[in-house]
């Protein structure tokens, strides 16, 4: 419910300096128990030091959202050592998040239109609302989102450079 309630208000961004160190820190702890109940691994690679400016409770948001899909498409498909591996990078004057899982991938018919609202491929649920959501949040940060399919589902985001 409260997706369909971002989705439908445009509420302002919070803009602060913020660490994506610590960002990313803080989306693995809230996943970090359902990861484990699914025995799902983490691996990082992870550039440190990175500044942006953003809404730290909405980049938490997307970042976590995507994670949880990936964990969701793993533990659905009942994917052999499942991992998620979480890459971030300076590029450019862009932070670069990559978050890719081992699994099925995105549904060819689905994948042009994934960030469409009520486009969804989860068969445990879900309102399709998420990505469309994440996109906004992205895009309001001067942002970019992507995803792909490269042995299992790969999203890239790229966030401008604090100066």
């Amino acid at each position: 419910f409260d997706d369909f309630l971002d989705f439908l208000k445009d509420a302002p961004l919070v803009l602060k300096p913020v660490s994506v160190d610590q960002l990313i820190a803080d989306c693995k702890q809230a996943t970090e128990e359902i990861a484990k109940v699914k025995m799902i691994t983490f691996n990082e690679s992870i550039t440190s030091g990175l500044l942006i400016v953003g809404d730290h409770t909405k980049l938490k948001r997307v970042l976590v959202n995507i994670i949880n899909n990936g964990m969701d498409a793993l533990s659905d498909y009942k994917v052999l050592n499942p991992s998620i591996d979480i890459l971030v990078q300076k590029a450019d004057k862009f932070v670069k998040i990559t978050i890719k899982d081992n699994g099925p991938g995105i549904p060819e018919k689905i994948i042009n239109n994934l960030f469409d609202a009520f486009i969804t491929s989860n068969k445990s649920g879900g309102t399709g609302l998420g990505l469309a959501i994440a996109k906004q949040f992205i895009v309001a940060h001067q942002g970019s989102i992507s995803v792909k399919n490269i042995n299992g589902a790969e999203f890239t985001i790229l966030l401008p450079l604090s100066n």
